[in-house]
């Protein structure tokens, strides 16, 4: 079972690098948010991180 698990991940990992889909929402954010603040990557993505954390919280979710 976990060797079939694997085998799975590995086939949709390579399917979803393969089609080029680019960044998600919050990566495609932070990079304009970098860009337009000159702020560093990692203060941008961390204030991200955080804001989807205290709104997940407050949300009710996990």
């Amino acid at each position: 079972m976990l060797f079939l698990g694997i085998f799975i991940m590995g086939w949709a990992t390579y399917f979803y690098l393969r089609v080029n889909l680019g960044a998600g929402p919050r990566d495609g954010l932070m990079e304009v948010l970098v860009k337009k603040s000159n702020m560093p990557v990692w203060l941008i993505r961390s204030i991200i991180e955080g804001s989807v954390l205290i709104i997940r919280y407050f949300l009710g979710g996990p």
